[in-house]
């Protein structure tokens, strides 16, 4: 491998206006395969399509949408909300919304109240607000019975329900809440409060947020970035040459972006969460050629055989560590989550991307540089390598740290040791957020308006029953599903909070009396306002819907709550089947896979390492176990880290051991190269392990507090948690990989190579 990138160097050299040709090319057609890139979004980015929870989720989707937007209008008491000028606003704005034809149904519930007022014959009107008070409130108790209760929880508020179909993308959906805002700011509440909310609103407020928080974000990176290379990263020639790296990323970007769009790979948020893990190891693979280059250069005839020199012992490392991290990535493809191996594919794409980015970019530049600045002199090599041997202040240090690890291994690695068994211990204890609210800022006001919907109805997440029979207006299912709300309620106190069914409109809308016969069950449904009944039964009624509000329920209680309500129905009238559905269910399949599918995916990823880097090293086992295990060892690390500062796993912190495994072993991968590198010069064990700390040291230090800068930016995006503890997690454990890299590892290969090397040496050996 060595000698084909010591060749490739050398056409390099000697062919650089063709190797500048062929960049450029490239960047073109990246840019115009970036154009075919599309973005992925849907109940398809989170859960498998061949998954139970997917196809449950498709019926209430296919009958009944399950993204809404809702009205939540809000005061002291009922009073202020059932006055005529408000009624009449909740009118107005069903009046602004009847003409868009990408609304399932919209649940009013004025409509609820007229159809009320209207029994016995009466012409009595919602102006009237004794006759309003009348029919919502129950006479004994003053509260709101129980008919009305889903639409006016706690007395004290209002739902008005806009529901949506499943093949509305994110644009679509988010004009609809646009549209809701705007006719409810027309509407002329007043002496209330009227707020929207409902993912839709939330999502708008995500994409009005987000742009300019990640654009903050990647200013502060950039500038964060370029003060890291400036102090940790002197290089010959000019101050900006030190800034180089970030150069030559930006051309990896626009690979990697093209190589994506060729290949037909659409973006989802999982996706978006590669490009910085890319641009961090892009700005490695960078300046660890600039490093080798500028040592080279010093000792080589000339600079062209200082590029061949370079690419012969760089390249061939560097390419070890992409192969490596690409290995870690195929071990999320196994992840039961969509969007893992979403963020498996990218990385594998972008990775390739970024190092072809340093491979070129970074060598062609610097051999034109220093082709210019010196022609060499006859003998000069001897001088230049004398100078080559002169160490920075930056090497002299971690010279000193080196020398001193490898001579406490007793220290070093025990500690290592139980810092891993104590990350391993509490890994169970830590947390999972899978809920889209917690990944935004309660400061956002749509994510407010979902903690006040929440206090509203008692809880924010909904199961629904899905209710399929050849008829579900026949009097016995009818019956049936009438008794669900104090079946379920007895069952499950404090944890399912409200039950909406048709069974409530059917008595709303007579009297609160359920009809007796088919015919006028069909009769009375038929009367619903369009909109309303959409919501609840399917046009040819074969199917309902029964909504469920659930409170002080945790994420990791949902799969068992789903299954404890399907034994509930299992009494459902012959010719009936119940589905429990719903996006909690979604969000439980997501959990599971977090929970269950990390740790193992780990582990596949630290094996196929192992496996590849076996091969690669031609069967040398000892050489593929000082790469994996610092990085098996730092796995741990990260995990009591993670509880220690209370950060609980969401779909992006999930990847962290693989991302953690693929960097570290890069890292470990080039410090190992040079080492024997060293041995093959002469030197010891512990000179050789020495001599790689400081001269691959410097670069690792620089590139992995560079990325560790980047990534310590996203804590400026204020607006999303998930991104401030995915940038803090990550930026951190770049940290223990440089540990791993510099301390563990050097201690375990002197120790143990360095054992070898005495065994092999000694008398009779």
């Amino acid at each position: 491998m060595q000698q084909m990138f010591e060749r490739a160097g050398y056409f390099i050299g000697r062919h650089t206006r063709l190797v500048a040709v062929a960049i450029v090319l490239l960047v073109v057609l990246g840019v115009v395969g970036a154009g075919r890139i599309e973005l992925a979004s849907g109940i398809e980015t989170l859960v498998d399509t061949d998954s139970e929870a997917y196809h449950k989720f498709l019926k209430l989707e296919k009958n009944f949408g399950s993204s809404q937007v809702v009205l939540l209008v809000s005061a002291d008491s009922i009073d202020p909300i059932i006055q005529p000028d408000n009624l009449r606003a909740f009118d107005r704005v069903a009046k602004a919304l009847r003409g868009e034809p990408r609304i399932t149904s919209v649940v009013n519930p004025v409509d609820a109240l007229r159809q009320a007022l209207s029994q016995g014959g009466g012409e009595l009107s919602i102006d009237d607000t004794a006759a309003v008070r009348n029919v919502l409130l129950d006479p004994e108790t003053g509260a709101v019975r129980g008919s009305f209760a889903p639409l006016f929880p706690q007395g004290r508020n209002a739902l008005f329900v806009v529901t949506l179909p499943t093949e509305l993308d994110r644009d679509e959906q988010t004009e609809i809440s646009d549209a809701t805002e705007a006719a409810v700011a027309a509407a002329g509440f007043t002496g209330v409060e009227a707020l929207v909310t409902g993912l839709p609103a939330v999502a708008s407020a995500l994409e009005d947020t987000l742009v300019p928080s990640l654009g903050i974000t990647l200013l502060v990176a950039m500038a964060l970035m370029l003060v890291v290379l400036a102090i940790l990263f002197p290089v010959q020639s000019r101050f900006y040459w030190r800034w180089l790296a970030l150069g030559s990323v930006f051309v990896g970007i626009i690979y990697a972006f093209g190589v994506i769009g060729w290949a037909g790979q659409a973006l989802s948020i999982g996706s978006l969460t590669v490009f910085p893990i890319i641009v961090g190891l892009g700005v490695d693979y960078a300046i660890q050629f600039h490093n080798r280059y500028d040592e080279e250069f010093r000792r080589a005839q000339s600079a062209r055989e200082g590029l061949a020199l370079t690419m012969r012992h760089i390249g061939s490392a560097t390419g070890l560590a992409v192969i490596a991290v690409v290995l870690g990535a195929i071990g999320l493809l196994t992840s039961a989550t969509p969007l893992i191996k979403d963020f498996a594919f990218t990385l594998l794409f972008g990775v390739v991307a970024a190092w072809a980015g340093a491979f070129l970019v970074v060598p062609i530049v610097l051999h034109w540089h220093y082709q210019r600045r010196v022609d060499r002199p006859a003998g000069g090599a001897t001088a230049h390598a004398d100078s080559a041997m002169e160490y920075s202040r930056s090497q002299r240090l971690l010279g000193s740290i080196g020398r001193w690890v490898v001579r406490h291994p007793l220290i070093v690695l025990p500690v290592a040791l139980l810092l891993t068994i104590g990350g391993f211990l509490v890994d169970g204890e830590i947390g999972v957020k899978a809920n889209q609210e917690e990944f935004l800022s309660p400061d956002i006001p749509a994510v407010r308006g979902l903690l006040k919907l929440q206090s509203a109805t008692g809880g924010l997440f909904n199961f629904n029953l899905i209710i399929e029979a050849d008829n579900v207006a026949r009097p016995d299912v009818v019956q049936w599903v009438d008794g669900l709300r104090p079946r379920l309620l007895d069952a499950f106190p404090g944890v399912v909070t409200q039950v909406t069914s048709y069974a409530d409109a059917l008595r709303r809308a007579n009297g609160e009396t359920l009809p007796s016969s088919e015919e006028e069950i069909r009769n009375v449904l038929s009367h619903l306002p369009e909109a309303n009944r959409k919501a609840l039964v399917n046009d040819s009624f074969t199917v309902a819907n029964v909504p469920l509000v659930l409170t002080g329920i945790m994420i990791d209680e949902l799969s068992p709550l789903a299954k404890a309500l399907e034994q509930q129905v299992t009494d459902a009238p012959p010719g009936t089947t119940v589905t429990v559905s719903g996006f909690p269910l979604v969000i439980a399949s997501v959990f599971d896979a977090l929970t269950s599918g990390r740790r193992s995916t780990t582990v596949l990823s630290i094996l196929i390492i192992f496996g590849g880097l076996l091969l690669l090293y031609r069967l040398n086992p000892l050489k593929a176990l000082f790469v994996t295990v610092p990085v098996a060892l730092i796995v741990g690390w990260a995990s009591a880290f993670m509880w220690a500062a209370g950060i609980d796993f969401s779909p992006l912190t999930a990847t962290i051991g693989v991302l953690i495994v693929g960097i570290g072993a890069e890292f470990s991968i080039l410090v190992l190269a040079r080492y024997y590198e060293e041995l093959e010069r002469g030197a010891s064990s512990e000179e050789a392990m020495v001599e790689a700390v400081m001269r691959i040291g410097r670069a690792v230090v620089a590139s992995g507090v560079t990325a560790m800068a980047g990534f310590g930016a996203l804590l400026a995006a204020t607006d999303f948690p998930i991104l401030q503890d995915f940038g803090l997690v990550t930026a951190i454990n770049i940290g223990f990989s440089i540990i791993a890299a510099l301390v563990i590892m050097p201690t375990m290969v002197v120790q143990v190579h360095g054992w070898w090397l005495r065994r092999q040496k000694a008398p009779g050996a």
